[in-house]
């Protein structure tokens, strides 16, 4: 299925407004909320939890800057993948996608909270991002509480994406800096 069929079904109602699926390879994909053991269909507390802090530190951090934070909305990776990240930095204003949907050109940061859904973070949603070009891509792994930052950059899909990895663990009481990101203004 491509983005475009995705979104003709979910504006004609044949998809309801809500439901936790995203389009990612051209497969309609039950979106893991959970934390550890919960029911899918529930937002565990601690996801819900650590969006809200994501969203808090990323919004101070840009300070007035043209970038957005958004959270859970659509970002068009590819003609067949319209995932929504728990969390995007965008570049631009938040005018700029009033009449169209963010894109991987559009990109500067993209966070996964990951529990239950680890492993398809960690595998097929970031091969999907790689492989748009996505350069910084963050897991922030619940299972044991690290934030696990990738920075691979534009890499073919194919590659294994466990064993071809950048990937940087910071430890308990270590800085991320998101400074690197932002252009000098």
């Amino acid at each position: 299925m491509t983005v475009e069929t995705y979104r003709r079904l979910a504006e004609s109602g044949a998809i309801a407004d809500g439901t936790p699926l995203e389009l990612l390879g051209g497969v309609l994909v039950l979106k893991d909320r959970r934390d550890g053991g919960g029911d899918i269909m529930t937002v565990g507390r601690r996801h819900a939890a650590a969006i809200r802090r994501l969203e808090r530190l990323l919004s101070d951090a840009v300070g007035g800057r043209l970038f957005v934070v958004q959270s859970q909305l659509p970002v068009v990776v590819d003609e067949e993948s319209a995932p929504e990240p728990d969390v995007a930095l965008l570049s631009g204003r938040i005018e700029d996608y009033d009449e169209r949907e963010p894109t991987a050109a559009d990109v500067v940061l993209l966070i996964e909270v990951a529990d239950s859904s680890l492993a398809y973070d960690r595998g097929r949603k970031r091969t999907r991002y790689q492989a748009a070009g996505i350069r910084d891509y963050w897991v922030l792994n619940l299972q044991n509480d690290t934030l696990e930052q990738y920075a691979d950059g534009p890499t073919p899909a194919v590659v294994d994406p466990i064993e071809t990895s950048d990937v940087s663990v910071p430890g308990v009481g270590e800085t991320v800096s998101v400074e690197r990101m932002f252009p000098p203004a």
